[in-house]
């Protein structure tokens, strides 16, 4: 039945068309009229002047007439550009290919990586040889080769952050732009692989945003915040500082009033959190950091991890 013909042997008589009526020179406006009949299931049978390959590369090596080929069956370039991205961006490869030795990405890590665009390429061209025969063949695999960017480095992730923390922020930065992922995936539970058309600079993993609240920290500590000048509300450090960390629950615990009940005391008698915030900032006696500092500093604002190349 003529409607359940074969696309490419619908294609192959819009060439012989092309070849047999007026060749190069009319070749452009054969081929336009040519694209909605093959749409249409339609094919002359009008019998066939024999050419070479030689031929059909003179006609397509014409301005214009490639671009003209495509249009005339879009669906079946479109499915073989499809595929060809998907290759692209290692959609047909599955992770013990993409991480051979489980050593190289352990439980909790992450991994920044290169990928060779060559190698990429070498396998777009590898899928692209079955089944050329000659030199025409290779001309029309590449009217298909158009597609998406190749990614260029790649970020993986081996953690319970992935299951856990499913609407985590990835955010990745050439310079002071924001660079989109070409891929983002999930290899079982905890693996997360990203591709990026452009070699990162730095590379964020950010807590959902969510109300304002107010609290310490998961390890017992309150962000220091910028409370006066240009930058209010900038990070400066944590409180308690760094070296008095070891025991840092019991050292934020002298704030809290006596009786086992978890009320903070904020500026009552004993060693309180305000005086000792104040000093913090460098204000010393009788000098205070005001309601609205206090507040601004007591803000738990959302965790986010940096990392950034050398």
């Amino acid at each position: 039945m003529r409607g359940d013909r074969d696309p490419g042997d619908r294609f192959g008589g819009a060439v012989d068309r092309l070849l047999a009526d007026g060749g190069a020179r009319s070749g452009g406006a054969r081929l336009t009229q040519a694209g909605p009949q093959l749409r249409a299931g339609r094919r002359r049978t009008a019998a066939r002047t024999r050419r070479s390959p030689g031929d059909a590369r003179a006609v397509l090596a014409q301005p214009g007439v490639a671009s003209l080929l495509t249009q005339a069956a879009p669906d079946d370039f479109a499915k073989v550009t499809a595929w060809l991205d998907a290759l692209r961006r290692l959609e047909l490869l599955s992770l013990s290919h993409l991480v051979p030795d489980p050593r190289a990405l352990p439980a909790e890590s992450i991994r920044f990586a290169y990928l060779d665009p060559a190698w990429v390429r070498a396998a777009v061209d590898g899928a692209l040889s079955v089944g050329v025969g000659h030199t025409l063949d290779a001309d029309l695999n590449a009217l298909a080769t158009g597609g998406g960017p190749v990614p260029k480095c790649a970020v993986l992730v081996n953690s319970s952050l992935v299951a856990n923390w499913p609407n985590t922020i990835v955010t990745a930065y050439k310079g002071t732009d924001i660079v989109e992922p070409v891929r983002d995936a999930v290899f079982g539970l905890e693996t997360r692989l990203l591709l990026y058309p452009e070699v990162i600079d730095r590379f964020e993993l950010a807590e959902p945003p969510r109300g304002l609240c107010f609290g310490i920290g998961d390890v017992g500590t309150i962000e220091l915040r910028e409370i006066t000048g240009d930058r209010i509300g900038h990070p400066m450090g944590e409180f308690p500082p760094a070296d008095t960390r070891s025991d840092i629950f019991a050292r934020f615990a002298r704030f809290l009033r006596p009786g086992d009940r978890d009320v903070l005391n904020v500026d009552g008698t004993g060693d309180a959190l305000l005086p000792a915030l104040s000093r913090a900032h460098g204000l010393q006696g009788a000098r205070r950091i005001s309601s609205a500092q206090f507040a601004l500093q007591m803000i738990n604002a959302p965790q986010a991890q940096t990392f950034s190349r050398p």
